[in-house]
């Protein structure tokens, strides 16, 4: 995927306030929403969002993984080695292991949607993405599939 089109459209959802479930750019999205816009602007046809998957988080017992099911409908598993600009990455947060999802963008910078933030680019190894011992928050990399 060409980088500077992707960093072009990304730099047109910053500021985008954080909306649990929001589909709206430019007025509220939450981490599944994002990618979902952004891909359909990429031309990836419409990826289906019926709310807002990074609820996930907040599960306190038996939690069921609610944004698995849609990763792998619209990306295809892939290698940390094989991650490419335009891919995404899948984050554990709370008891959910499929709680926040960021696109990278290269050189070592993803978009993504920070509940406190929005819609911000962040450096792929900020302190953000490492829970409180240290450890990566990562539990998959993923590519899209055109639907």
């Amino acid at each position: 995927m060409d980088k500077k089109k992707l960093n072009d459209l990304a730099m047109t959802y910053i500021g985008t306030p954080h909306v649990n479930g929001g589909n709206i750019k430019g007025v509220g999205l939450d981490c599944s929403t994002l990618p979902a816009h952004f891909f359909h602007e990429l031309g990836y046809g419409d990826f289906e969002i019926m709310f807002g998957y990074s609820g996930d988080w907040y599960c306190k017992k038996d939690c069921e993984e609610k944004l698995l099911p849609y990763l792998e409908k619209y990306g295809q598993r892939i290698r940390e080695a094989e991650l490419q600009p335009g891919d995404v990455i899948s984050y554990r947060w709370g008891r959910a292991q499929y709680a926040h999802l960021a696109i990278y963008l290269g050189d070592g910078r993803v978009l993504h949607c920070q509940a406190l933030t929005g819609v911000e680019i962040t450096e792929i190894n900020s302190p953000y993405f490492f829970d409180k011992k240290g450890e990566s928050r990562v539990t998959g990399y993923w590519r899209a599939v055109h639907q």
